[in-house]
C-alpha cells in the first residue's frame, strides 16, 4: 500500500514519515545518510481499447528517492515535472490531489467524522466540480442579478398598467362629467 501510495504521488508525511528519506530503507550496517541507499517504485498501467482489451502499450509511472531525500517524479522512465506526472495520472483517472484512488483507514474516520458541509466539500473535490466553483458562483450571481432585473422590471410594467388603468377611469370620469355638463347646459 505504502509503495503504491508512493508512486501515485502521496506525499511522505502521509506514508508514516516526515522526510522523504525516512521511507529509504536501511539495511543493518549501513547509516541512513549513506550515499549508497536510494529507493524507487514503479507502477505499470497497461492500456485497454474502447472494448477493453489491453491494446499492447504500457505507460510506466515511477517515483524515486536519493539518499539526500530529494524525490524525483518518472514517465515511462524519464524524468519530468511533477505538474506532468500529475497531468499524466489525471488522464488515465487518478486525480492526484483529490486521492480517491486509494483508500486509508484513517481517511474512513475521517469521513465518518465530517459534517455534512464537509461531506458535499468532498464530494465536489472528488467530483472534480469544485474546479468549476469560482465559475459556477460567478453565474448565480449574474443569474440572481437577472432575476432581479425581471422582477424589478415586472413591478415596473404593472405600476405602469395601474396608473394606465387609474388614468383610463379618470379620462372616462372626466368625459361622463363633460357630457353632463353640455347637457345641463342644452
Amino acid at each position: 500500500m505504502d509503495a503504491i501510495s508512493f508512486v501515485l504521488g502521496v506525499q511522505s508525511r502521509d506514508l508514516r514519515s516526515s522526510e522523504m528519506r525516512d521511507l529509504i530503507f536501511c539495511p543493518s550496517g549501513t547509516g541512513p545518510n549513506s550515499a549508497k541507499l536510494s529507493a524507487r517504485a514503479t507502477l505499470f498501467y497497461i492500456h485497454e481499447d474502447e472494448e477493453g482489451y489491453e491494446d499492447g502499450s504500457v505507460t510506466r509511472f515511477g517515483r524515486a528517492i536519493a539518499h539526500d531525500g530529494k524525490g524525483e517524479y518518472l514517465v515511462n522512465d524519464r524524468v519530468v515535472p511533477f505538474a506532468k506526472y500529475e497531468e499524466v495520472l489525471g488522464s488515465i483517472g487518478v486525480l492526484i490531489k483529490v486521492r480517491i484512488f486509494l483508500v486509508f483507514q484513517s481517511d474512513v474516520e475521517s469521513i465518518a467524522r465530517k459534517t455534512p458541509k464537509q461531506l458535499v466539500e468532498m464530494f465536489e473535490n472528488i467530483s472534480g466540480s469544485f474546479e468549476l466553483k469560482e465559475e459556477y458562483d460567478r453565474l448565480m450571481r449574474e443569474k440572481e442579478g437577472a432575476e432581479q432585473e425581471t422582477v424589478f422590471a415586472y413591478n415596473r410594467q404593472k405600476g405602469y398598467k395601474s396608473e394606465r388603468k387609474q388614468l383610463k377611469e379618470q379620462k372616462d370620469e372626466a368625459a361622463r362629467f363633460d357630457a353632463r355638463l353640455r347637457d345641463k347646459a342644452r
